[in-house]
């Protein structure tokens, strides 16, 4: 017999959907590998609503192929690895790094507040006592640790194994920067700015550990990805703000939207505004000098004063600036 969760349709307990594998007999049969095409649908991540309503993003098998790029090639994962994010469950990011069990690199999991608060038990400790190699935390959680004065005081904790720590999901000012190295007081371990988006169940952009890694900026596109900045001719650019777009597909493009009937949300969303280019309606600056990526903010918030081009991110820059103390 089989037990429904009445509050969700098709659902059933973990212990239910085991049971229904095995034979009459009471037997668990070898695993079958089913052989799928390569747009064949393998999972939905759900947006957060920044470029309209939430929308269901279905990605295929071949997604795989980016998120093992950014850990095989750009961050040079290895087997025995430990790779931590304090992401929360139901957030993309939080999935982001779990491809990499295939590689041998393990993942470091709290059942719990992300927020730490024990005594002893903070980002530092974790860091030092579960020898994580690589660590990904968001900008915002930095900026709530500062502003907290949740510094590592700890006299014992030891940072020998961490090899990249990696910021993102908003743009990363220099102060994380400062931050972070005053923590760790070291400056031999890498430190560098993501940009990725549910969209992509992934990055657009990378690392490379032969060259320098500037505060504030995403150092290069993701191998395989031609991310641009383009002005309002569709016109590329560099040394201005332009729309953060990629000219060419890539493995990680989703294959529909979820619902999406004749993909016309796909099209009108990411692919309208610049014909047959994926538009992701962020707003970014390419440094002429270093090549590095700058990701301004949101495209869709922007506001014109006196015929300046300010957004959300500029108030916020700001308001960070004149008043440290706001959150």
């Amino acid at each position: 017999m089989i037990r429904i969760v009445f509050s969700c349709l098709h659902s059933i307990f973990l212990k239910d959907f085991l049971e229904r594998g095995k034979t009459p007999a009471g037997n668990v049969p070898d695993l079958v590998f089913e052989q799928l095409p390569f747009d064949h649908p393998i999972s939905i991540n759900f947006t957060s609503g920044t470029t309209g309503s939430p929308k269901g993003v279905v990605h295929s098998a071949v997604t795989f192929l980016s998120l093992l790029r950014d850990f095989i090639f750009h961050l040079n994962l290895k087997s025995g690895d430990v790779a931590y994010s304090h992401c929360a469950v139901g957030w993309s990011v939080w999935d982001y790094p779990f491809p990499t069990l295939a590689l041998g690199i393990k993942q470091f999991l709290f059942d719990g507040d992300p927020v730490y608060k024990k005594k002893d038990f903070d980002l530092w400790t974790i860091l030092s006592k579960y020898k994580i190699t690589y660590a990904f935390v968001s900008t915002c959680y930095f900026d709530g640790l500062e502003l907290t004065n949740a510094w590592n005081d700890h006299p014992n904790v030891n940072f020998d194994h961490l090899k990249v720590f990696t910021m993102g999901a908003s743009p990363v000012k220099k102060r994380n920067y400062d931050f972070i190295y005053k923590n760790l007081k070291r400056k031999d371990i890498f430190i560098g700015s993501q940009y990725g988006a549910t969209e992509m169940f992934g990055d657009f952009t990378g690392f490379d550990f032969n060259t320098l890694s500037y505060m504030g900026e995403c150092q290069v596109p993701a191998l395989g990805v031609d991310l641009q900045c383009f002005d309002k001719e569709g016109k590329p650019v560099v040394g201005q703000r332009g729309e953060v777009v990629v000219t060419t597909p890539c493995p990680s493009f989703p294959v529909y939207l979820w619902g999406d009937e004749d993909n016309n949300r796909l099209y009108e969303t990411y692919l309208s505004k610049y014909e047959g280019v994926w538009c992701q309606n962020d707003e970014g600056w390419i440094n002429p000098k270093t090549g590095g990526i700058v990701v301004i903010g949101r495209s869709d918030d922007i506001m014109t004063q006196y015929g300046e081009l300010m957004s959300a991110a500029d108030i916020y820059f700001a308001s960070k600036l004149c008043y440290p103390e706001i959150p």
